[in-house]
Order: C-alpha cells, then sequence, then structure tokens
C-alpha cells in the first residue's frame, strides 16, 4: 500500500503544474443560494446508493439538484475560435432514462466535447477519435452515473495547406458524467481507473 503522505505530496505537486498551464478555466465562487455557479449543487438534494463500477468505486453522495443560477443558456462545452466546419452536434437527451440509453448519450457527449476542446488550439484539424470504456449505475430513480476510468483522445493534423502531416496522442485521463431529468453534470480527472464524483466535483453542461 503506498504511502498517503507521498501520494498526496505527488498529487499536490501534479496540481500545481496543472494550474500553471495555457488552457483557460472558468472561475467559480460561492452563491448566497449555497450552490455553486457550475456544479449547481442546491441544498435540495434526493437520496441516492452507493454504486461500485469496474472502473473504481464511487462513494455514496445525494443526487443534486441544480439552481437555476447554475443553468447556461446554451451548453458548456468548447467553443473554437477558428473554423472547423461543421461541429460533432450536442446529443439530445434520451427519452427514456436508463443505463444503456445513458452510456450512449454520455459517450456521444463526451465526443463532442473533447473534439471541441482539440478544435480550439487551432485549425487544421481534420481526423479525431476518443477511445473511452464507460459503465452505468443508476444512483436514483430518475439519475444515472455514468463513469470512465480510462479514456484518450488521438487524431491528425493538416499542414495547412489541407494535407494531412502529423498525428497527435492526447493525454490519460477519467471522466464522470451525471445525468437526471433535470440536468447533466461532467466531471474529469488526470489520472486513470479512479474517476470523480460529479455529483460533488462536477459542472453543470446543460439543463434539460
Amino acid at each position: 500500500m503506498a504511502d498517503p503522505f507521498t501520494r498526496r505530496e505527488c498529487v499536490a505537486v501534479v496540481a500545481t503544474v496543472l494550474s500553471a498551464g495555457c488552457l483557460p478555466g472558468d472561475s467559480s465562487g460561492a452563491r448566497r443560494d449555497g450552490s455553486s455557479p457550475e456544479t449547481g449543487q442546491s441544498p435540495r438534494t434526493t437520496a441516492a446508493t452507493a454504486s461500485d463500477t469496474e472502473s473504481g468505486s464511487v462513494t455514496e453522495t445525494a443526487v443534486p439538484t441544480p439552481s437555476p443560477s447554475a443553468c447556461p443558456a446554451e451548453p458548456r462545452v468548447p467553443e473554437p475560435s477558428a473554423d472547423h466546419g461543421d461541429l460533432p452536434s450536442i446529443p439530445d437527451p434520451p427519452d427514456t432514462l436508463g443505463e444503456t440509453s445513458a452510456r450512449t448519450y454520455v459517450e456521444t457527449y463526451e465526443y463532442a466535447y473533447k473534439y471541441r476542446e482539440m478544435a480550439g488550439y487551432g485549425e487544421g484539424l481534420v481526423e479525431f477519435n476518443l477511445d473511452l470504456s464507460t459503465e452505468a449505475s443508476r444512483v436514483g430513480p430518475n439519475a444515472v452515473l455514468v463513469t470512465s476510468g480510462y479514456a484518450m483522445d488521438h487524431g491528425r493534423w493538416t499542414d495547412g495547406e489541407g494535407t494531412p502531416y502529423g498525428y497527435f496522442d492526447g493525454y490519460r485521463y477519467s471522466f464522470a458524467y451525471l445525468v437526471t431529468h433535470e440536468a447533466v453534470w461532467r466531471a474529469t480527472r488526470r489520472e486513470t481507473e479512479n474517476p470523480p464524483d460529479p455529483r460533488a466535483d462536477g459542472a453543470v453542461l446543460e439543463c434539460l
């Protein structure tokens, strides 16, 4: 078993390095209603059950209810400044919320999200792939948790004149979505095998 102090120290160092990166991030602060402007976690919650997935153990946490102030006017996804033609569509929520339909919805959503994120680096993205494996579990009467302990994007850029010239491999990461009848939350972590819990650490992508 790894020494707990050493592991915390390592995580702290990684967090410090990542915080100095070039990618912009959303700032957040506390609101008077007790919710975060992105997580939208309101004091009003419903009970949830603990769930163990193949990719990691998810602790028991109440299913949040989004506060109106946390709901964006449009889906909270990266918007590339450069022209990349037709971007992958943000999927519509499933008509019937079940584990299978939630997995399909989340996998499509994550692909569209990461495509936009990579396209934000500049023009010339001509091929994009996302390797992932997901597990789904019901965590409330109208809530499904979808987790992935491993995901990685990769693809190809052009040389600026339309000729494909180079492949890229993104970083490995884990992610999780909480899908309810009211909203969709997303959380990511730059380590694999132990996905984060969007009920506690997620940002609201959109309200349904």
